[in-house]
């Protein structure tokens, strides 16, 4: 029923419109209500918008972000599971008209500057991958514009301009990158005109462009992104000229940014795969080569983070790695160089560089005062001893390979170790000297025995070349030699530890020294079978050094002259005045045998026969403290010899880390009080 032109609503009608009302669903974005169409019918709407561009591009320009954003969604969105998985689509289907709605559009408005406008808009993150895959999707196989073609025009119209714009110049890199990672390799190889070699020679101008533009770009790793993608292009070896921008983009980011190490490998991996000469290929691995050396030299400054992240990739080349730390979490462990970077054959050429960067003792707080401030898991007191533990394994390997080549690695890189200055000629200068050969070796020692630690707990690595499984870079023949050295120390201790603060440490220098020869030796004979004449010959070796070594540490202690530090006020103020160096020395011996205890000195048993009139000494004459540890050690000793020897091999390599890494630190200490002191009395 209807009274006049007005309609009649039943009750039924009002219930049924009710009940509808209530099905509603509303878009959680916008609020608006949900339309459902068919496929066929989203094709129709999308040939409606191609017609309205077509005819009126003036109007349709500003709706022509939201309506590309639109319809690439569609294109992507297979109705049917087969869809997904070819490129044929069913004709008239909403994904096939949505391919050939961008075909027309792009190729329309290409001359109308369409790329540059794309590139350069501001997408959303979650939706710019799809949104460049549909359009790298729908120029695959279109003879008049293929995938690569908003590429090359994009950079003809950029490198026509004077200068690039800074304001938008970081959403058009992350677009470019994204773009890239969509594009298959085979994009230039197929229907167009625009091949990537011409593509190429634009990417080599705009990135000698961007080169200028460094300082200016917050971040570069869509950069980094745009060199991987450029360097997987078939055909790159004809393009050398972009290795020289690519190298000063790698510099700055090493120096200014947070790196990521699979940058570093992609770039250097890719740079070797896709030149033929050494010179090409090798290129990024001199770059990130020179970067290392110019931070060690201290005339250039890297984020601390970075710093490692160079060191363990010049580790991993020659077969090594750094331990883990919070610093290299993102790096895989089970993932070594399988290539040859020549990253270590570079730095082989600067090696006198390394050897000063471990003797010098100042290095440690320069590192501590150049640092750009450390991340988390990063201490600037601990940053140095990484950082030289790090160069001293490389040398210790490097070494290692010269000797097993021609057995003079040894003799070139330390033309010291087999010189010993004798007792008779000993001042001043020469026992300064001592005591750096002395810092130098406890440096060696220590790379080379986290190394062996590490790489039994890697063992499953396989790098590019030969691996060693433990760095010995000091020959048995060279104990008798350092033996020597150390006696030099512990001779003219008494009299030159007055000389200067520096003289002060060497003692520890030396105890520090002894210890990690002990180790170093024990290392030798776990890992070869017992009995063998290596083993044998390693442990008689261990022997003769700690019979020439104890007399001298006797000699110290008996030595009735007191230390009386004649500096100045300040000095007197942080180390008391006189102090028994019996006591000092006993206290430091001390320390040595309770190291060996708590890893488990497989020849202790047969030293301690030795060691016990230095730990018998004027013993009524030590305080208190000192009289409970040495008692406490006898009964340990007595009561329980064999209980070191029970833990398993893994369980000692971790015990054995642990107590690497802490010397590491006591190491790095020493070094920095020592120059902080020595600059302070300099002043």
């Amino acid at each position: 029923m209807s009274y006049g032109s007005l309609p009649v609503l039943l009750e039924s009608d009002i219930s049924v419109f009710t009940f509808n009302v209530g099905q509603v669903r509303l878009c959680c974005e916008c609020g608006l209500i949900k339309e459902e169409y068919s496929d066929e019918e989203l094709g129709l709407c999308i040939i409606v918008l191609s017609t309205f561009i077509h005819r009126e591009p003036s109007l349709a320009a500003p709706f022509l972000p939201d309506i590309l954003n639109a319809v690439t969604k569609v294109a992507l969105k297979a109705m049917y599971p087969w869809q997904s998985e070819t490129n044929m689509h069913l004709p008239g289907g909403a994904v096939s008209v949505a391919h050939q709605f961008l075909r027309c559009v792009l190729h329309q408005l290409a001359p109308n500057g369409i790329f540059l406008q794309m590139f350069q808009t501001r997408i959303n993150v979650s939706t710019r991958m799809q949104f460049f895959k549909s359009v790298a999707q729908a120029l695959t196989d279109f003879n008049e514009l293929n995938p690569i073609a908003p590429l090359q025009l994009l950079l003809e119209t950029l490198n026509t301009k004077k200068s690039i714009p800074l304001g938008r110049l970081s959403t058009i890199l992350h677009n470019i990158a994204c773009y890239l990672d969509c594009l298959p390799l085979e994009a230039g190889l197929g229907p167009g005109t625009i091949t990537w070699s011409g593509l190429l020679s634009q990417f080599e101008g705009f990135f000698r462009k961007l080169v200028l533009l460094l300082s200016s770009i917050e971040d570069i790793t869509p950069a980094l992104r745009i060199m991987i993608s450029i360097l997987k292009v078939p055909g790159i070896q004809q393009s050398k000229g972009l290795l020289d921008p690519f190298s000063k983009i790698l510099s700055h980011a090493i120096q200014n940014c947070s790196l990521k190490f699979s940058f570093l490998i992609d770039l250097c991996h890719l740079c070797h795969r896709g030149f033929a000469r050494e010179r090409d290929k090798h290129f990024m691995g001199r770059t990130i080569v020179f970067e290392l050396i110019q931070a060690i030299k201290f005339k250039t400054t890297l984020p601390d983070r970075n710093f490692l992240l160079l060191l363990h990739f010049v580790l991993q080349d020659v077969g090594g790695t750094l331990p883990n730390n919070s610093a290299l979490k993102e790096v895989s462990t089970d993932t070594y160089l399988i290539f040859n970077s020549n990253a270590s054959e570079s730095l082989k050429t600067q090696i006198s560089e390394v050897l000063d960067f471990l003797a010098d003792f100042h290095t440690l707080s320069k590192v501590k005062s150049y640092n750009k401030g450390c991340k988390p898991g990063l201490n600037e007191d601990t940053l140095g001893g990484l950082l030289k533990s790090g160069l001293a394994q490389y040398l210790a390997l490097e070494i290692t390979r010269g000797n097993n080549r021609e057995n003079r690695a040894v003799s070139r890189f330390l033309p010291w170790l087999y010189n010993a200055p004798s007792l008779v000629q000993l001042g001043i200068r020469e026992y300064a000297d001592c005591i750096n050969h002395i810092r130098l070796l406890t440096w060696l020692l220590l790379g080379s025995l986290i190394h062996s630690v590490t790489y039994a707990a890697n063992n499953n690595l396989q790098a590019h070349g030969h691996t060693t499984a433990s760095a010995q870079p000091i020959p048995l023949e060279g104990s008798c030699y350092i033996a020597d050295h150390i006696q030099i120390i512990f001779s003219g201790y008494p009299e030159h530890s007055r000389t200067s603060v520096q003289h002060i440490s060497a003692l520890f220098q030396a105890i520090i020294l002894c210890q990690l020869w002990t180790v170093y030796l024990e290392e030798m004979v776990k890992n070869n079978s017992s009995g063998t004449e290596h083993s044998n010959s390693a442990m008689n070796i261990l022997l003769e050094f700690w019979v020439k070594v104890t007399p001298c540490l006797l000699h110290l202690m008996s030595h009735s002259k007191q230390l009386t530090h004649e500096t100045s006020r300040t000095w007197r103020a942080r180390v008391p005045a006189r102090i028994k160096l019996a006591e000092l020395v006993n206290l430091h011996f001390l320390n040595l045998l309770e190291i060996f205890l708590d890893r488990g000195s497989i020849l202790l048993n047969k030293l301690m026969p030795m060691w016990i009139p230095i730990l018998r000494f004027h013993q009524n004459q030590y305080p208190g403290h000192l009289l409970m540890r040495l008692k406490s050690h006898h009964n340990y000793l007595s009561h329980s010899t064999m209980d070191f020897f029970t833990s398993s091999r893994q369980e000692a390599n971790k015990k054995l880390l642990r107590w690497l890494q802490r010397l590491q630190f006591k190491m790095g200490q020493i070094e920095m009080q020592s120059s902080n002191i020595t600059q302070f009395y300099s002043i």
